[in-house]
């Protein structure tokens, strides 16, 4: 029984240290981006844009995983604390087109928080025109568009 509680003691204190993992700081966003796109395995053409809103950075990228039937986007904030900036994901993969044309995503969003604890809204979707403005709650913005995929983001606080 002893042996049972200490094969489980171990195994959950396994669990624990994988849940918190440090993140890895870096002298400069750049650095901190290329580590996180090798965290990843993905490669600087994944990178659909990059923005900065209230303070915070962002970098939009594509799922670095081929998939046959579309794109996923992600959504990671480049953390920065005591001068030093951090690759820090919160969420999961978004898909935003799809094999069959007629199911791309018009638009969606979805929040994301960053580490410092701010709460955001993403906007993304996909398009075929070159410049769109999109109605939000927030009023009108203008998405970044990556041209290559047609696929457009922005990032904006929420505001309580």
């Amino acid at each position: 029984m002893r042996v049972l509680i200490l094969l489980l003691t171990i195994a959950l204190a396994g669990c624990a240290s994988k849940d918190s993992e440090e993140l890895k700081w870096f002298d400069t966003d750049n650095e901190a981006i290329e580590y996180g796109l090798k965290l990843e395995d993905a490669k600087q053409s994944d990178v659909l844009g990059e923005m900065e809103s209230d303070g915070e950075h962002f970098v939009v990228y594509k799922d670095p995983v081929p998939d046959e039937d579309g794109i996923a986007i992600s959504t990671v904030n480049i953390a920065e604390e005591n001068g030093k900036y951090a690759w820090y994901r919160a969420n999961s993969y978004v898909k935003i087109t799809d094999k069959n044309p007629q199911h791309n995503i018009k638009q969606v969003s979805y929040d994301t928080k960053t580490r410092s604890g701010k709460d955001f809204l993403v906007y993304a979707g996909y398009t075929k025109n070159e410049k769109i403005t999109l109605e939000t709650p927030e009023g009108s913005i203008q998405p970044k568009i990556d041209p290559s995929t047609g696929i457009y983001f922005s990032v904006v606080p929420i505001r309580e």
